[in-house]
């Protein structure tokens, strides 16, 4: 899934209510969990939760300049908790 933010305490969230419904869905008929979302969606957060950190098995985020010290502090919290977390270069 993609969202428009994310975070370790509020999890992943999204703007729009209709979209983060169908994403629900999505995780709730899924077995893996991979969210997509690229640097400026780290340690940030929006209106409507699409789920909890700790339902999230693999993160895939880039690196397009030197993570900020929240956002290092962000991943390793998932990192932490059992999340896979892939950072392109």
């Amino acid at each position: 899934i993609s969202c428009k933010s994310f975070n370790y305490s509020d999890g992943v969230t999204d703007f729009l209510m209709d979209e983060g419904e169908a994403k629900q869905a999505i995780i709730k008929r899924s077995t893996d969990i991979f969210l997509l979302a690229d640097q400026s969606k780290i340690n940030t957060i929006a209106f409507f939760k699409i789920c909890d950190a700790e339902q999230i098995d693999y993160l895939i985020t880039d690196r397009s300049q030197e993570h900020t010290h929240e956002q290092s502090e962000c991943l390793k919290q998932y990192k932490e908790s059992g999340v896979h977390v892939i950072v392109a270069k």
